[in-house]
């Protein structure tokens, strides 16, 4: 949206879910991005980051960020895909990269892939390093948390050899910034996890 000499939006609303009539609400947040784009961001991930990256009512990402340096109230967007591992992620991060013009990418994958060790440590790491590559040659900033720690038994005995390769990544990419310590948080408090022992 232009807002060049103009400091206001309205919606206009005709109907709600096929009807003429009904109650429509709306949660949207509007950025300033006259001086680019250079603090946006994108979460690509499973279930848990789907989930974790709603912005609700006043709970999103940019408000805590706000919470911290109210310079920032950065652009967000929830690239959380219910059920994928890490090779879905290195299958389309180059098509997902051309799509987004910002600076910082999270990559979270990696409960999927343990959860019977699907994939096996060494390919999780293959496949997240190659992502790694594709968002530094696009010149944005990579993002890597470390696998959440899960009571669920066909994560739990794997978790370990995986979040190691989240280690390998750090030593061996210096430009990843290192998310949070998800492996640690859980682990610690594992009554932040829901009843299936997987998701927060």
């Amino acid at each position: 949206v232009n807002m060049e000499g103009y400091n206001w939006i309205r919606i206009n609303i005709t109907g709600a879910d096929g009807k003429d009539s009904g109650r429509v609400s709306i949660n949207f947040d509007i950025h300033n991005t006259s001086e680019g784009i250079s603090d946006s961001w994108i979460f690509y991930g499973d279930s848990i980051t789907a989930c974790g990256m709603h912005n609700c009512y006043g709970t999103g990402f940019a408000t805590y960020v706000n919470r911290l340096d109210s310079r920032y109230f950065p652009a967000q967007e929830n690239g959380g895909i219910g059920g994928i591992m890490s090779t879905h992620g290195a299958k389309n991060i180059e098509r997902w990269l051309s799509v987004f013009p910002g600076k910082y990418v999270s990559v979270a994958y990696g409960t999927n892939d343990c959860w019977g060790n699907q994939t096996g440590a060494e390919k999780y790491y293959e496949n997240t390093a190659f992502m790694v590559e594709k968002i530094i040659e696009s010149g944005k900033v990579p993002i890597v948390p470390t696998i959440p720690y899960s009571t669920e038994p066909g994560i739990t005995p794997h978790l370990d050899s995986y979040n190691e390769m989240v280690h390998k990544i750090y030593e061996t990419y210096p430009e990843v910034v290192k998310g949070p310590d998800f492996a640690t948080i859980f682990k610690e408090n594992p009554e932040y996890l829901s009843a299936d022992g997987v998701h927060p």
